[in-house]
């Protein structure tokens, strides 16, 4: 051991750098300090390491590092008296499960983050810096920035968590799942469901005009895909509704040598598919009849069906629900 005049002490070292500056061996598991608690009985004593700045203000000045009950590992803040110790790490001996603020993490969980004022970040890049990451492991997450999404990956591709308000999904359910509302026209408090009312704000409705919004009712409603200029379509705007109409146009079973039901339709559909019946109309083998407006079979016409179009497919009634 060298004590310097300027009060530098050296352990393993004849020029210490610092007030008490400890060199270890160069090889070998030798220990270089040990903070040993010679009590065998429980809680008369724990080995501890105590950093103090007095810059800092009255019960702020100290930070204790210590084996704690059971023989975990803690850091924590301590009053100057030293008497009141708040755990901010843990790492319990048993399973290794670490605690952040707490000193109790729960023993499903490996890591356990607790606070009532802040969150818990994952690491956050670029698009191009996620797809560098060699050898992600399967599981690995991280944040886009550029696609504004959760990514995990499943061990072959990245695949983005992220459900954006205003998604809307069909389910098997009674009642809609956690984080969605039924998609049944009511009206929500804009406040209370904020992210949703900036992705879709009053399209479906405005509420009472201040404090809520309206949803979209999708009850009994097959959905359609806006036109948005294709011409398909032409008109209409997101969430638009549109009244059913008939439809042109006809089913038919093998019917020889020929047919005049696709010819005389339009006499009684428009071109919107709409019915337009300029007086009686009659059906016969022969294609003649009584006055108005017409369609015939032909004279050999046997045993074949003729409907109009189908205007409503088979279809399974499930839950329509929007995230919010």
């Amino acid at each position: 051991m060298v004590i310097q005049q300027n009060g530098n002490v050296g352990i393993g070292t004849n020029a210490p750098l610092d007030k008490l500056h400890v060199m270890g061996a160069f090889s070998g598991a030798v220990t270089t300090i040990q903070i040993h608690d010679p009590y065998t009985t429980a809680n008369l004593g724990f080995p501890r390491l105590l950093l103090r700045d007095e810059e800092y203000a009255l019960n702020k000045k100290c930070w204790d590092l210590r084996i704690g009950a059971g023989g975990c590992f803690e850091i924590g803040d301590i009053d100057d008296a030293q008497t009141t110790f708040n755990t901010k790490f843990y790492i319990s001996p048993l399973t290794g499960n670490i605690g952040i603020n707490n000193g109790t993490p729960s023993t499903s969980a490996k890591l356990d983050v607790t606070s009532t004022t802040g969150g818990f970040a994952m690491p956050r890049m670029t698009s191009a810096q996620r797809k560098a990451i060699a050898s992600p492991i399967d599981g690995l997450q991280v944040y886009d920035s550029n696609l504004k999404g959760i990514y995990i990956y499943d061990g072959t591709k990245w695949d983005c968590v992220s459900v954006p308000a205003g998604s809307v999904g069909y389910f098997a359910n009674f009642t809609a799942p956690n984080g969605y509302l039924e998609c049944n026209g009511q009206a929500v408090n804009r406040i209370t469901y904020a992210e949703l009312f900036t992705a879709i704000g009053t399209l479906y409705g405005v509420g009472d005009g201040s404090t809520t919004f309206t949803l979209p009712d999708l009850r009994g409603e097959f959905v359609r895909g806006v036109d948005k200029g294709r011409g398909v379509d032409a008109g209409r705007v997101i969430g638009s509704g549109q009244q059913s109409t008939a439809v042109g146009g006809y089913i038919q079973s093998d019917c020889s040598p020929s047919c005049s039901f696709g010819t005389y339709m339009d006499k009684i559909l428009n071109s919107d598919g709409i019915l337009n019946i300029p007086g009686s109309i009659f059906i016969s083998h022969s294609g003649t009849g009584g006055g108005g407006a017409g369609f015939a079979f032909p004279a050999d016409f046997t045993g074949n069906t003729y409907s109009k179009s189908t205007i409503r497919p088979r279809n399974i009634a499930m839950l329509p629900c929007i995230k919010f």
